[in-house]
């Protein structure tokens, strides 16, 4: 299941869940509060925000992309938003 599923008002996500291994999973009721405490129901809550968060950024530029006819511009767009996280993640540490 992914994350938004944990976060939906229906708890629920159609997508399954195929292993080619046996495996664990592990599921956290985030309302219960007397199982994990405030600190931890918080910081995991702010995980996975900033997980979606981040997904959601990167389906965005590559619905940018993808909206682009030609395969030059598309390469071209592509590009363009590399160079520019790089220059903004430059522009932080600097």
């Amino acid at each position: 299941m992914g994350l938004e599923g944990a976060v939906s008002r229906s708890r629920t996500n159609p997508v399954a869940v195929i292993g080619q291994e046996e495996g664990s999973l592990l599921w956290l009721k985030l309302s219960d509060q007397e199982a994990l405490g405030d600190d931890a129901q918080k910081i995991i809550l702010n995980n996975i925000i900033s997980l979606l968060a981040d997904d959601h950024i990167r389906l965005m530029y590559k619905l940018d992309v993808l909206s682009i006819k030609g395969l030059r511009e598309r390469i071209m767009a592509h590009l363009s938003i590399i160079y520019e996280k790089k220059v903004i993640n430059l522009s932080i540490l600097g």
